[in-house]
């Protein structure tokens, strides 16, 4: 398993942490998403940041607080993740701490404190919906009765964005998505060096110019970090679907439990396994299989 280095990815560093665009970047995926028309001088961004959180030295991809009245967390993905809401659980959980002192956390009065928005900016392979959203609440084990924590992640593919409210003219995302496609399409993982000419081929197309110029290098470095990455995360997906997810099927199945062939179901559904296979293997109809793909909003 590598260990990244890199703690920012270009999507980190083009949407926020650049000190030439990053602000601007950042505003204008705030409007997109808020499908407003907000100027610099009308927004006040405080950096929060999140260290040390998931994997190794990653943290959190964007996190400000805006107005002194919103914490506004953005994560990147390149794979979907269903477990988005418990990781950001996490994260906002931290904020909290941090603003909050301890005494406050016992007076009488409520204690004041910002607002929480969650979204994740996809622009993975997988054909997934332009806008979504998941829910903390789709993973407990208890469903029935009143809900009393939830976290609601709203995700947008970036690679639709033709199809997103406020998207159609956020240029920095359309670069950046133009970007990520020229990259997937030139790039070989076996050789970092070609990362270098892929940017050169995005400069020429006038995309994200300015700052491929300037960056080239780290560029490159951040790339190399970032699929790195996304080879480890791939690598560990498939040790837990071999090791954990086989032994359930064998073990569970055979104990006929109803609740098992469901969960094991709605596992290889996320895999993107076949219905066919995944009726001779659970032992479940055709119809519930298609039941449970409708429930995850899966299409087929």
């Amino acid at each position: 398993m590598s260990n990244r280095n890199y703690k920012d990815s270009v999507f980190v560093d083009y949407f926020d942490k650049d000190e030439e665009v990053g602000q601007e970047n950042f505003l204008a995926l705030y409007n997109a998403i808020h499908q407003t028309n907000l100027k610099l001088d009308e927004l006040h961004f405080e950096e929060k940041e999140i260290d040390n959180t998931i994997y190794h030295d990653f943290r959190n991809d964007i996190c400000k607080m805006v107005n002194g009245k919103l914490f506004v967390l953005i994560e990147h993905q390149s794979t979907i993740n269903f477990n988005m809401p418990l990781r950001l659980l996490s994260y906002v959980s931290r904020l909290y701490e941090a603003y909050v002192p301890t005494p406050k956390r016992y007076y009488k009065n409520p204690v004041q404190i910002p607002t929480p928005e969650f979204y994740v900016i996809y622009n993975g392979t997988e054909n997934f919906p332009a806008v979504s959203t998941m829910k903390l609440s789709d993973s407990f084990l208890h469903k029935k009765g009143e809900k009393t924590l939830e976290i609601i992640v709203k995700v947008f593919n970036i690679i639709k964005y033709k199809e997103i409210s406020g998207f159609l003219d956020c240029k920095p995302i359309q670069e950046y998505n133009r970007f990520v496609e020229i990259m997937r399409a030139h790039y070989d993982p076996k050789n970092p060096e070609t990362f270098t000419p892929a940017i050169q081929i995005a400069i020429k197309e006038n995309v994200m110019p300015n700052y491929l110029n300037r960056k080239t290098t780290e560029v490159s470095n951040m790339l190399w970090g970032e699929y790195n990455y996304d080879e480890d995360i791939a690598a560990q997906r498939q040790e837990a679907f071999d090791d954990g997810l086989n032994k359930g099927i064998s073990q569970g199945i055979s104990q006929g439990s109803q609740q098992t062939r469901i969960d094991t179901a709605k596992a290889l559904l996320r895999e993107d396994i076949s219905i066919d296979v995944i009726t001779r293997t659970t032992g479940l109809s055709t119809e519930a299989v298609k039941q449970l793909a409708k429930e995850i909003s899966l299409t087929f």
